[in-house]
């Protein structure tokens, strides 16, 4: 079981019994069976809004609609009845598969569209000094097998000068590397999207 499973685990039990729980601790499949699609609603509109029940005037910007999704994820691991749906008039099933939910995480993401919700970090680009500090991390890091070092520094290099991925940089053809022909001291060459990337 992953420890970052169990940590959502406890901070959603914590919120709901006001207490502190340690890491790791093991909740009954009875007490488990008592968490209810409003317990969940109310646990992730507190993440992200800063209040289980916020109003219309309130923004998520406590964290983003990813860091929902993840919670929801662990804390459905641990439900036992993980597999079934919500049943909104037997109230039970999976809490985290109710439409409360799935309806605060779409309004979520509604903001983060708009701009009002917390900005992502994935897309920040790095900056000048951020990518020296790298190439002085790597030299420092190899310095005793040279020849990883010149082939780290040189694939960060080519990264920089083409604004691509690391991943993409690495499945690089060197076949495509050619002469600019407008520009006879530039080189040019196809970077093909790496493989193992299916979304953005």
């Amino acid at each position: 079981m992953s420890a970052a499973y169990s940590s959502c685990m406890n901070s959603l039990m914590s919120f709901l019994d006001n207490t502190e729980y340690a890491d790791n601790t093991a909740y009954s499949p009875e007490r488990l069976a008592q968490v209810t699609d409003v317990d969940i609603y109310r646990y992730f509109a507190n993440k992200a809004f800063g209040t289980p029940e916020p109003s219309a005037d309130d923004l998520p910007d406590r964290c983003r609609s990813t860091t929902i999704k993840f919670h929801k994820k662990a804390i459905s691991h641990f439900m036992p009845r993980r597999r079934m749906v919500w049943d909104e008039i037997r109230k039970e099933g999976n809490p985290t598969k109710s439409q409360a939910v799935n309806d605060l995480i779409k309004k979520i993401e509604r903001h983060e569209v708009r701009g009002t919700g917390v900005a992502t970090a994935a897309r920040r680009p790095i900056e000048w000094e951020e990518y020296i500090m790298l190439l002085i991390a790597a030299r420092h890091i190899f310095s005793c097998r040279e020849e990883v070092m010149y082939m780290i520094l040189a694939v960060m290099s080519l990264q920089w000068h083409f604004i691509g991925r690391i991943d993409d940089i690495m499945c690089l053809i060197t076949t495509t590397v050619q002469q600019n022909p407008r520009h006879p001291f530039c080189l040019q060459l196809k970077m093909r999207k790496s493989k193992n990337i299916r979304s953005e």
